[in-house]
């Protein structure tokens, strides 16, 4: 698709749409530019908890089965 057929399609658009669509068309230029300045393996830690510092593994288990010693 290039910029003539959109433009025909935004002037069939009514007008009291076109705030809509010019704040669509922010939240694409947003998008483009965040994935631009990230281009490498993305940070999905934002999406779910993380621990920090979790220590020994083993260690963990032996104490949650040890726990009537």
């Amino acid at each position: 698709m290039d910029y003539t057929a959109i433009q025909n399609k935004l002037r069939c658009v009514p007008e009291n749409y076109l705030p809509e669509i010019d704040e669509f068309i922010d939240f694409l230029l947003f998008r483009a530019e965040q994935s631009q300045e990230a281009p490498g393996k993305p940070d999905f830690s934002k999406y779910y908890g993380s621990i920090k510092s979790l220590g020994d593994g083993l260690e963990i288990q032996r104490k949650m089965r040890d726990e009537w010693n």
